[in-house]
């Protein structure tokens, strides 16, 4: 083999390692980091070789045997020094573990962040992680592929962005189902059970982890809404069926991914958003718009997951440690809102944001156009595409009551 070739051959074995699964739940990221450089690395000096004036020659010292075993050990000791001081690093029972999430820390990914915190202290230490928020590592729109792929490890994923690939999971985006979170968070957990969710999520490699919950989703917008004529004609940025719901009552419903809103509210390309509470804040849109009326479209969610090859890979007693934890993501997720929406309330009004209310009756005309027909529809939707419609729905509306 010639030594340019021995280069090339190393360097693409490697990424061949980082592309089939060889780093797992085990790998931190700058482990990868290490793994890529080494790869890139090779392959150049396989490049650079093969284009030596005397390399070309063939001269005898280069087609000489012992040559060519130098050359081949130098490359062999260049590629394995850095990756050998990265993963010497971590010892042997460490489980190094990547989160991701495409926004940054806040009320959304609240239980996330505790749940991590306690999983590493109740492991003394065994598992780490590694967290990235605010679309550092993937984009928001590519996290169940890229959970899926072993990007990272777990984190959530939000349905409506894979409709082709979650549709039943998107039935925890249909509006107007609850408003108390607790229930929301024990019907996400009930749903999940269900055969047929749990085969479209191994379809994507990945496995139901934790209740990721969207508190009630209220409206921000750059001018005063007070009743249903108000909304006519507004561009808003919708989530999930909510696009449908609003629709029905004269608005143009926008899709739209978080870290893009801001500039779409500033820039004028959207009059507003139907968000939690915090997010108003977190994002820092009530800065560019001041009417918040609290319209209460629903609790909505993300779904908590983690990569099956992960899961697989996990010790029995670190299994038992998650699965402690995550049962308690109803009440932690129940404390969390309570406390965080006053808040948000509070910092919004210190803005200088209005905050106005959203009449019973607007309300009752809304539900009209905006609940059953909207349910109905999604349960049509899935039938006729051959899937349990029906029967998810049912599952997560009784256990949402």
């Amino acid at each position: 083999m010639k030594a340019g070739q021995g280069a090339l051959w190393l360097g693409c074995v490697l990424e061949g390692l980082l592309s089939s699964g060889f780093v797992g739940a085990e790998r931190s990221f700058p482990e990868i980091v290490c793994m890529m450089g080494a790869a890139a690395y090779m392959k150049s000096v396989g490049e650079l070789m093969k284009k030596c004036p005397l390399y070309e020659r063939r001269n005898i010292m280069f087609k000489s045997r012992w040559f060519k075993g130098l050359v081949l050990s130098v490359m062999v000791g260049v590629f394995f020094m850095p990756y050998a001081t990265c993963f010497g690093a971590s010892s042997s029972d460490k489980i190094v573990m990547r989160f991701s999430d495409w926004g940054p820390p806040r009320l959304n990914n609240a239980f996330d962040r505790w749940f991590m915190d306690e999983l590493q202290k109740r492991t003394a230490g065994r598992v780490k992680i590694d967290t990235f928020f605010s679309e550092s590592l993937v984009k928001g729109k590519t996290q169940l592929e890229s959970m899926g792929a072993g990007v990272f490890d777990f984190g959530p994923f939000a349905p409506p962005y894979t409709p082709g690939k979650t549709p039943l999971s998107n039935v925890i985006s249909l509006p107007f189902v609850t408003s108390n979170v607790a229930k929301f968070a024990s019907a996400q957990i009930e749903v999940n059970k269900l055969p047929e969710i749990r085969r479209e999520l191994e379809k994507e490699k990945v496995k139901f982890l934790y209740s990721g919950v969207l508190s009630d989703y209220h409206l921000l917008s750059k001018v005063p809404v007070r009743r249903i004529e108000d909304l006519k004609g507004l561009r808003l940025r919708c989530y999930g069926y909510q696009e449908q719901a609003y629709h029905a009552v004269g608005v143009t419903p926008i899709t739209m991914a978080p870290p893009e809103v801001f500039d779409a509210l500033q820039k004028g390309t959207i009059d507003g958003i139907f968000y939690p509470l915090d997010s108003f804040i977190s994002y820092g849109l009530a800065d560019v718009a001041k009417y918040a009326t609290l319209i209460s479209t629903g609790v909505s969610g993300r779904v908590g997951a983690i990569s099956m090859r992960t899961w697989d890979k996990l010790p029995g007693d670190i299994k038992a440690v998650i699965e402690e934890l995550t049962a308690q993501a109803p009440k932690k997720w129940e404390e969390f809102v309570s406390v965080n929406e006053r808040e948000s309330l509070e910092k919004f009004k210190a803005k200088g944001g209005q905050v106005f209310p959203w009449p019973k009756e607007e309300r009752v005309k809304l539900l009209k156009v905006g609940a059953e027909p909207i349910w109905n529809a999604w349960i049509k939707e899935m039938e006729g595409r051959g899937l349990a419609g029906k029967k998810v729905f049912d599952a997560y509306y009784r256990a949402a009551q």
